[in-house]
């Protein structure tokens, strides 16, 4: 709980990996690679598994992948807080994230 509470997710991050590759070993590539769009959407690293899908020729995964980055990065937030709050939150990312590096000077 300690790891949880620290917001230090790795554990889950590793489960849903395992629980990807098991997913694909069982024949739902599609499947596969939605649960590795949202390990993904949690950490950045899981997102080179792709390079797996695509060096295999694996298209139904890596169709499942591009589906589900975008089911997760734009249809469930938008859902969950509307949008309104959808909006303002990517606004709000914007101005933290990209605008810093934009300024000329």
């Amino acid at each position: 709980m300690d790891n949880v509470s620290l917001a230090q997710i790795d554990f889950m991050v590793v489960c849903l990996i395992v629980l990807s590759f098991f997913v694909y070993k069982k024949d739902r590539r599609f499947l596969s690679g939605i649960v590795l769009a949202l390990v993904t959407v949690i950490k950045i690293y899981p997102g080179l598994f792709l390079l797996y899908y695509l060096a295999k020729r694996r298209w139904m995964a890596s169709i499942g992948f591009i589906t589900g980055i975008f089911l997760f990065i734009l249809v469930v937030p938008l859902a969950v807080m509307g949008k309104s709050g959808f909006t303002d939150s990517m606004e709000s990312w914007m101005e933290r994230k990209v605008k810093p590096y934009m300024a000329i000077g």
